[in-house]
């Protein structure tokens, strides 16, 4: 090292002292020379041949490095390498290679990647690779990779494994091992790693079956010549050789004991010990002593998917071990001791009270078919014992009624009384907006801290249904009366089945999807209608002794060809509108939003089920005390051609929003997000806060939104209706059916008029 204290060139004896000073000096030269060589205050090019067309001189070896992108392949280089392709040879600075990173492969490789859509079965599961892995250009797995997978099923052949359609790969344990019939799934997550043509297990979760295996295969000590009592168990192995005691204050807590009772597991405060024979815990006739002098039956209880520790004296399980830990009943004391610990209100669901809600509707109302997104056995976990439905209920021809669909045209078996409540369910091959709607109130509701209150219901509906014919009147429209004989007897058999049971019955919910066969109806036709069947259904619950309940409604939209509906087609779009604004109802969410199935203004079960969510929202906001509907704008001024509109009925908490464009693909609509002017044409469109300010040309004499009269069934892959807008506010909500989607508040269809 050079002396820095001496002349120049000096040159440390060895063994001579050097002093902290030179060793400091020393230290920032290596430090400067390091960052002179390699700061990266450069630049970065998208090719090879981007940074080669700078030339030179416009990369001068003061950058220290460069980056390139070279077919997927991050490509660092520094100005004094010429070894490895430089852009420059022959002369310096030559900016060659320093090292290569493959983005893909570090993308695939580089950690654990967790499969998606998982599907098939235990003995043959197939999965997607995640959606980020694609973006960055993973198209397959490679010979290295790790996958995390999570098994619902438990297996019954040896398992296999496709990614993206691909080549079915067999599973075996970490050693190479096959996996037998029961040995694989079972509700675990395992990380797969690729060895050769197949997947290792390298970690998963640990199940009783896995436990017997090990057992089986002497993988714990065992201990040799057993002898003695239940009290005192002696054996002799090299592992364990000491007697262990039964439970006392200072000994050994049996848990396991084999047929002949005989002690096999045990614990003590200094932890677990373990004498086995050559039984397994498969067959070893297992009892557990809980407490000296206690002993329970030690069963698996499947619908716990946990083994039971302890039942209480009417052999119910109240202490449970499940594969992830401890778990118990917790008693109402303890409960109710927490509720007040953590100020916690509306938490618990009442056991005094019940809630009759139904919905009338046509076939929205009833329907939504099931898809791959959203399963009927997903949607009915939801409900529990918050959601409930009428039991023992009969179609005419005494056929039992399963669902909250309600009995539709049939109508009810009307000698066949209600024999109780049950837990609510969706129809068989389709949603229906009963269920989704009143099983998930109580969920919004305890967002809001209100008071959980059980909820029966069901629909009164008939697919295709005129407003006319859902009166008692059999003079009024076709003289149909099957909706009204539907709902009133549902309601009768509703009220005495809540007072058999003792509950007192709170004002409730009626819920209204309906409308769609009043497309061609002229303006004001449906809201007549409409008002005189409320006020002979309010006069219906009055004679009943039934509380009256809110009206909750969701607008109709256009179908996808509203080039057929005359001149005043879907004026019901407006009607609706008026009733809301007349304080008939609340306006729960607006159809037009939803994806339909059909190609016509039908929508599938997931479609159905956010509707029908956004209206449980909307019940619970409105119960908390907090606005809701969505009214016509006022004209606050028009003047210069430009028109300001203000959206007044909007809360404080959010603000006008435009959804992305994409949800169209820019089809059906055009660049002014669902406005359209008669009478003139729309130049701008500007949101600013509550208020949208349209800038126009011409003589307008009307504004429409979300009203288009135009025929899009031929829109390939049309996934929505002819009435499009994608105005909507800024307050959103995660759904707790399809956490991944938002529940939104769009802006309503309407039509205001702007004089002459």
């Amino acid at each position: 090292m050079v002396n820095p204290t001496n002349s120049p060139g000096t040159i440390y004896p060895t063994g001579s002292p050097v002093a902290k000073g030179d060793i400091r000096q020393w230290m920032s030269e290596m430090i400067a020379q390091v960052n002179s060589e390699f700061a990266f205050s450069g630049k970065q090019f998208g090719s090879r041949a981007q940074a080669a067309s700078v030339g030179q001189a416009g990369l001068p070896s003061t950058l220290g490095m460069i980056v390139t992108m070279e077919s997927g392949v991050l490509t660092y280089r520094l100005s004094h390498l010429d070894a490895d392709d430089p852009l420059f040879p022959g002369a310096a600075p030559y900016w060659g290679v320093v090292r290569r990173v493959d983005t893909m492969t570090l993308a695939r490789d580089a950690g654990l990647m967790s499969l998606a859509n998982i599907g098939g079965t235990a003995d043959a599961l197939t999965a997607e690779l995640p959606s980020a892995a694609k973006r960055n250009g993973v198209a397959a797995i490679s010979g290295t990779s790790t996958v995390l997978i999570y098994v619902a099923g438990t297996n019954t052949v040896e398992p296999t494994l496709s990614i993206d359609g691909g080549t079915a790969m067999v599973i075996k344990s970490e050693a190479g091992a096959a996996f037998a019939a029961g040995q694989f799934g079972g509700g675990r997550y395992y990380q797969l790693t690729r060895h050769g043509s197949g997947w290792r297990v390298m970690a998963g979760s640990v199940g009783i079956a896995d436990l017997a295996n090990a057992v089986a295969a002497e993988a714990v000590a065992r201990a040799q010549a057993l002898a003695g009592t239940n009290a005192m168990i002696t054996g002799v192995s090299a592992e364990l050789s000491q007697p262990m005691e039964t439970a006392d204050h200072d000994g050994v807590h049996w848990g396991f004991w084999d047929g002949a009772g005989n002690g096999l597991l045990g614990w003590s405060e200094t932890g677990m010990r373990v004498i086995l024979d050559d039984a397994t815990l498969a067959n070893a006739g297992p009892r557990l002593l809980s407490d000296p002098g206690l002993d329970v039956a030690l069963s698996t209880a499947e619908t716990l998917d946990a083994r039971v520790l302890e039942r209480d004296a009417a052999g119910n399980a109240v202490v449970l071990w499940r594969e992830d830990g401890f778990d118990a009943h917790m008693s109402q004391d303890f409960w109710d001791r927490g509720r007040a610990k953590l100020q916690i209100e509306g938490g618990l669901l009442s056991t005094t009270a019940v809630q009759i809600c139904g919905v009338d509707g046509q076939s929205l109302s009833v329907g939504g078919a099931f898809t791959a997104a959203l399963t009927r056995a997903m949607l009915e976990a939801l409900g529990g014992d918050h959601c409930l439905q009428l039991a023992g209920m009969q179609f005419s021809d005494a056929v039992p009624i399963t669902d909250t669909l309600g009995p539709r045209v049939k109508g009810y078996n009307l000698t066949k009384a209600a024999t109780g409540f049950e837990r609510a369910q969706t129809g068989s091959g389709a949603s229906g907006m009963a269920f989704p709607a009143f099983a998930l109130l109580n969920a919004h509701r305890r967002d809001l801290g209100l008071a959980q209150v059980p909820i029966v219901t069901s629909c009164h509906g008939i697919p295709g249904i005129a407003i006319e014919d859902m009166d008692a009147d059999p003079a009024t429209g076709s003289g149909q009366v099957t909706v009204w004989s539907n709902f009133s007897y549902w309601n009768a058999q509703a009220k005495a089945v809540a007072e058999a049971a003792g509950k007192a019955i709170l004002p409730g919910w009626h819920l209204w999807d309906h409308g769609t066969s009043a497309k061609t109806s002229p303006r004001g036709d449906y809201l007549e209608k409409w008002w005189k069947l409320q006020a002979e259904s309010l006069a219906y619950w009055r004679g009943q002794g039934l509380p009256a309940p809110r009206y909750i409604l969701t607008q109709p939209s256009g179908d996808a060809d509203t080039t057929n509906d005359g001149a005043t087609g879907w004026a019901v779009c407006d009607d609706m509108l008026d009733l809301v604004e007349q304080g008939g109802a609340i306006l729960g969410t607006c159809q037009h939003w939803y994806e339909i199935a059909d190609n016509n203004v039908h929508p599938d079960a997931e479609a159905t089920a956010l509707a029908s969510e956004t209206c449980a929202w909307a019940m619970a906001e409105v119960e908390a005390g907090h606005r809701w509907s969505i009214l016509r704008p006022h004209l606050l001024s028009h003047e210069g051609g430009v028109l300001v509109l203000q959206f007044a009925s909007l809360r404080e908490d959010e603000a006008l929003a435009l959804e992305d464009a994409a949800k169209y693909g820019g089809q059906g609509i055009d660049a002014f997000a669902g406005f359209e002017l008669v009478g003139g044409a729309i130049t701008a469109l500007t949101l600013r806060g509550n208020t949208a300010r349209i800038t126009y040309t011409g003589a307008p004499t009307a504004l429409r939104y979300a009203m288009q009269v135009q025929n899009v069934t031929g829109i390939a892959g049309n996934r929505f209706t002819a009435h499009r807008g994608l105005l909507r506010t800024t307050l959103q909500k995660p759904s707790k059916i399809l956490p991944a989607r938002k529940l939104q508040r769009p802006v309503p269809s309407f039509t205001l008029n702007l004089g002459a």
